[in-house]
């Protein structure tokens, strides 16, 4: 805008002398035009009739023929004194035939500064007649450099395009060669070749911009030399405006930026706290409130599931182990009972054995009694009364076992139901410990999606390039969180891998105690069946013993009757045969 302003000044100017040099130049081509006509009329000009109206500027107008007639006003005929072919301008424009603008130059007669017009005018077959060559004084464009000017300041300069300074504001700088003047030697020849524009250029030390047009017919190069510092005064205060208002807005956008990131890192300053205190093992915490809806909340929401199974997980795992501190005190037990029973029923056998070793003592001793039957009948018979009760007291105490070992089947089938029951739970354990593995994937998964959600807040961030550096800070600390999760869930992992080897022994061990009290109880049983044909035994035994006893008090009955009737030894020995 400022340069246009510049450059619109320096073409008004430029129109004003445009249209100045092109008054004077119709005023050289009118005067060659009426010698053409007075030559078609074979007519010699005088000085009345070249004579142009009233111009102060107007120094002299010279009329040259090539029969060599020359009538200069105000100077009258010169034919004879001044030799037209013999003058550069008359030279000049009979060459080049058309309008010549001659380089300004000192009047001899005036001593002013002028510059030469010359017109060719022709014959009516078109042969050269001769030349009109106008000479106007350049005072006038004093009053033009003046004028040159940008809000007062600024230096104009009208210089030919031959390089001479023709007129200056400086004076200095007039009649001097543009090559003698720093800064303006290198862009002369660029100006006189674009004809117009605006650059800026170091002159005599100062920065300048320099906006320069040229001047129709005589091609002088208009310019103006306006110091620097003065065009960019008004840019100055626009920049410390802007400035003021660049601060302001960067601290609106600051505070702005400081709102949305406390927003984002309040909840992720106390998601991580709560990470922490849940890789503590605290489980304590209450849930994370966030009313966002976006990826954080999305991540609080789900850190909240995970910290619920996580304690739902934790307290079904210690209920389990209470059950299986439980089970395991009532499987002592019940092995405490089963180890008593079957010291019972080993006492038991142990006094069958007994029993029936006296049982065969006493039938040895009553083989021998009826071998020696004669004269020891009372002594059998008291010995088969004794062998009797021992008999009763064998079968009671066999009634005492099978009691004790149908208990103690009772007892085994209890603990064979107890360890069943332990078993199933400590299955339910091992389920529970693969949901444990499961859970801590989630949690991974978790993490793994905070870190890929770190990373596309880290690209976001790099895209904005400035504006988004604090959400770079923000995704820096989201992803270090995920790590902190990933490694808070790996340490998770390692536990829960660890009571799941634990649990997984367990239940080996307690599978195979189930083998064994399956064994127990069919070892028992098959006791309790062995006992119950040990019984049927004893009873039988009982009574063929009661049996025996019966005959041998018969006998004894007989022996006394027998004696008693016949008095002899004979007939009892007969009686003890039949």
């Amino acid at each position: 805008s400022i340069a246009g302003e510049i450059q619109a000044n320096v073409e008004s100017q430029r129109q004003n002398l445009s249209g100045w040099v092109a008054a004077h130049t119709r005023v050289a081509e009118d005067a060659a035009a009426h010698m053409g006509a007075l030559d078609d009329a074979s007519g010699v000009p005088s000085v009345d009739e070249i004579q142009p109206s009233k111009d102060e500027m107007l120094l002299g107008l010279t009329v040259g023929r090539e029969d060599g007639h020359v009538v200069s006003y105000p100077s009258g005929d010169l034919t004879g004194k001044l030799i037209p072919s013999e003058r550069a301008w008359y030279k000049d424009v009979k060459a080049q035939g058309k309008t010549l603008y001659t380089d300004p130059y000192v009047d001899k007669i005036t001593s002013k500064l002028c510059v030469s017009i010359a017109v060719p005018y022709y014959k009516k077959d078109g042969a050269f007649a001769g030349a009109i060559c106008e000479d106007i004084s350049l005072e006038r464009l004093d009053d033009y450099i003046e004028k040159l000017n940008y809000k007062g300041e600024g230096m104009g300069t009208i210089i030919t395009p031959s390089g001479k300074v023709v007129a200056s504001k400086d004076p200095a700088l007039q009649d001097k060669d543009v090559k003698d003047v720093p800064g303006l030697d290198k862009q002369f020849d660029e100006m006189v070749k674009n004809g117009s524009g605006t650059l800026t250029q170091n002159v005599g030390g100062d920065n300048m911009v320099i906006s320069y047009a040229t001047v129709d017919g005589t091609n002088w190069i208009m310019l103006l030399t306006v110091p620097e510092s003065f065009v960019y005064s008004e840019l100055t205060t626009m920049k410390i405006a802007f400035a003021i208002v660049t601060v302001i807005g960067l601290i609106v956008i600051m505070v702005i930026c400081q709102m949305f990131a406390r927003r984002i890192t309040e909840p992720v300053v106390l998601l991580k706290e709560r990470a922490e205190l849940l890789a503590g093992g605290d489980l304590r915490s209450e849930g994370i409130v966030v009313d966002s809806s976006d990826e954080l909340g999305d991540l609080a929401h789900a850190f909240n599931v995970m910290a619920k199974n996580l304690r739902e997980l934790i307290g079904n795992v210690a209920n389990t182990s209470d059950q299986v501190a439980a089970s395991s005190e009532q499987l002592t037990a019940s092995s405490q009972q089963s180890a008593q029973a079957n010291e019972s029923v080993a006492q038991t056998i142990v006094d069958v054995a007994n029993g029936m070793e006296a049982q065969l003592t006493s039938i040895d001793g009553v083989k021998e009694s009826v071998d020696n039957v004669d004269g020891q009948v009372l002594e059998t018979t008291a010995r088969a009364q004794g062998v009797s009760e021992r008999s009763a007291d064998t079968a009671d105490a066999a009634k005492h076992g099978q009691s004790l070992m149908e208990s103690s089947v009772t007892k085994m089938e209890e603990i064979e139901k107890s360890v069943n029951e332990t078993a199933d739970v400590m299955d339910m354990l091992g389920k529970n410990s693969k949901e444990i593995g499961a859970i801590v994937e989630t949690i991974s998964g978790i993490a793994d999606q905070t870190n890929l959600l770190a990373l596309n807040a880290a690209i976001e961030a790099a895209r904005a390039g400035e504006a988004g550096r604090g959400f770079s800070v923000v995704a820096d600390e989201v992803r270090k969180l995920a790590e902190e999760s990933q490694q808070a869930a790996s340490e998770i992992e390692e536990r829960i891998g660890v009571i799941q080897k634990d649990t997984e022994q367990a239940v080996a061990r307690m599978q195979a105690g189930r083998g064994r009290v399956q064994e127990g109880t069919e070892a028992i049983r098959k006791v309790g069946a062995e006992f119950q044909s040990i019984m049927d035994k004893i009873a039988q035994t009982n009574d063929d013993m009661t049996a025996i006893n019966e005959t041998m008090h018969g006998l004894a009955v007989a022996r006394e009757t027998r004696t008693a009737a016949a008095g002899s030894d004979e007939e009892v020995q007969s009686v003890i045969g039949y």
